[in-house]
């Protein structure tokens, strides 16, 4: 008789053992669709923007023969707009330098020091 009781006592206990994995299981997969969910417009418009290079890919001559037309009469607009990139990138290219150079400058100055 008592061989009969640990037996029940263990099978009760794997019983609770098994609903405590599945509960668990369950939560887990509940989580899991809640982060498919939120990545699930992201992943669409990155499929929607493969699809889409690769129809422009197939059509690329056509695309062509469509935006030189559109690129000529946008040309003035679109030399306002390169004109400013460009001069900011010159700027910015400037001051760098000149960044670069009082930083070198410094350093020499400073290892002239310790070494005299």
């Amino acid at each position: 008789m008592r061989i009969l009781n640990v037996c029940d006592e263990r099978q009760a206990e794997l019983a609770r053992r098994r609903a405590q994995i599945s509960w668990r299981i369950a939560a887990q997969r509940a989580q899991l669709e809640r982060g498919l969910q939120q990545l699930r417009r992201p992943l669409h418009i990155v499929d929607k923007s493969i699809q889409v290079g690769a129809g422009l890919r197939e059509h690329a001559g056509a695309v062509t023969i469509v935006l030189l037309p559109v690129l000529f009469l946008a040309r003035r607009l679109l030399r306002r707009g390169v004109g400013l990139a460009m001069n900011l990138t010159s700027r910015a290219g400037r001051w760098w330098a000149l960044w670069k150079f009082g930083r070198r400058a410094f350093l020499s100055l400073r290892n002239a020091r310790r070494g005299g």
